[in-house]
């Protein structure tokens, strides 16, 4: 089966879409099932959404049965979920699925927080991977229980690249992190797990 993916992120190199590419390798070989994923970096939230209908358009022209979009529930973060946040861009997506613009083999999904939360639950994938990179230090990593409760987990990740290394994680280090990733830690995020349901089923 080929599925889409739609995620947040500028071009082809954004750490989303190596991710998430990633995660859906794993995911595949988890539950012993042939899938091939494509993904695009549909720009930010407000873009995606708009662009949803086209989107999918183009994923399915690729001969894809379904198509997924992941988007992160991303507002200026004062320590808590930003409910109004989710729920206005909850509305948009039911806006866009009641006017027939899209139909019922289109799935969404909200990584609460970001989606760096769900790595954040595996610091051995982490660390293998900073620990080839830079000349610093490696800087005290845990893995957290309730990856949906850690505040600008985003902020959080590029902070340990940033005392290693001095830079920021790219594309291929997401990869590499998820492809390392233990999906047993990943499943502790609820909306993980809702994308591993939509790509296994």
């Amino acid at each position: 089966m080929r599925i889409g993916i739609v995620v947040e992120g500028s071009n082809a190199e954004a750490g989303d879409v190596h991710a998430i590419r990633a995660i859906c390798n794993k995911i595949a070989t988890e539950h012993n099932i042939a899938r091939q994923c494509i993904v695009i970096a549909g720009g930010s939230k407000p873009a995606i959404i708009q662009g949803a209908a086209e989107f999918v358009k183009a994923l399915k022209a690729k001969g894809c049965t379904r198509v997924v979009i992941v988007w992160d529930n991303c507002p200026p973060w004062t320590g808590n979920m930003d409910v109004d946040a989710f729920v206005s861009a909850a509305r948009a997506w039911r806006r866009i699925l009641g006017s027939g613009q899209l139909t019922n083999d289109v799935y969404m999904v909200c990584a609460r927080r970001e989606l760096e939360a769900w790595i954040l639950t595996d610091e051995t994938a982490i660390k293998a991977v900073l620990s080839d990179l830079g000349k610093q230090k490696m800087p005290s990593i845990s893995g957290s229980k309730k990856p949906d409760t850690i505040d600008k987990p985003k902020d959080r990740l590029q902070n340990y690249w940033y005392l290693k290394c001095n830079t920021t994680p790219s594309g291929k280090n997401y990869c590499d992190m998820f492809e390392l990733a233990n999906i047993t830690k990943l499943r502790r995020s609820p909306s993980f797990c809702r994308l591993e349901d939509i790509i296994s089923r």
